[in-house]
């Protein structure tokens, strides 16, 4: 085997971490706060590590409780968005079935109005129709991002199309705990200091956090996964 089919691909991901890596430190609670003695009455603040693990309204592709989990924030009118979906399901499609990569796709969208119906459309889908659909919605949406949008007039045409109803389905895109998941979504992005799509996050059995910043292709990102197997096999 060639001991240097991996260089490339994983430069790229370290690159990304590196850059990426502000997402976290600002969380540290071993990262030095602002010096407060210009101000004697600053308070020196005392932040809270964000957690950075799947949430139980997560949907994911692949075991739980996998070697290697993935975050993805996403936005329905991004075509870097599509692409990296695209690079996931292969991974996905690839690695979940031996419990080595989970996946889940968290909603972040920054488009304006449109991407956060698309947003709640997916979820709807959900839950109206179980995680099948809210996958089946979610590569629906996408099959046009990269050409020309899907309007929103066009949801509940290809909810139909799923098998899904469409009184629900128009009731489900005005109700509030969809509404409130998508938001909980984005805002989690936030707090973990995203800042644009696609952003994934993938954090290890031991702990380890780091970011894949942008629509890394799919070999780039193989190859970290058979980086850290072999991390983790040599222990």
């Amino acid at each position: 085997m060639d001991d240097n089919k991996y260089i490339v691909p994983l430069a790229i991901i370290i690159a990304g971490a590196l850059i990426g890596w502000g997402f976290y430190s600002n969380n540290n609670p071993n990262s030095t706060p602002d010096d407060p003695t210009n101000n004697p009455n600053q308070e020196i603040p005392t932040e809270t590590p964000i957690e950075v693990s799947f949430k139980a309204t997560d949907h994911i592709l692949g075991d739980p409780n996998a070697k290697i989990k993935i975050i993805t924030f996403s936005d329905f009118e991004c075509p870097y968005c599509k692409t990296f979906h695209d690079t996931m399901v292969g991974i996905t499609d690839k690695y979940a079935k031996d419990g080595i990569v989970a996946w889940t796709f968290r909603q972040f969208p920054v488009h304006g109005a449109p991407t956060e119906i698309k947003a709640a459309a997916s979820e709807c889908a959900g839950s109206l129709g179980g995680e099948s659909k809210f996958w089946e919605m979610t590569e629906k949406i996408f099959e046009t991002t990269s050409t020309s949008w899907i309007t929103v007039e066009e949801l509940p045409t290809i909810a139909i199309e799923l098998g899904l109803n469409e009184e629900e389905f128009n009731a489900c895109l005005e109700n509030e705990e969809i509404e409130k998941k998508v938001q909980d979504d984005f805002q989690n992005g936030v707090d973990l200091g995203v800042t644009g799509t696609p952003t994934s996050i993938v954090f290890l059995e031991s702990g380890e956090v780091f970011p894949i910043n942008g629509a890394q292709p799919y070999d780039a990102v193989e190859g970290m996964i058979n980086m850290i197997l072999t991390d983790q096999n040599s222990l």
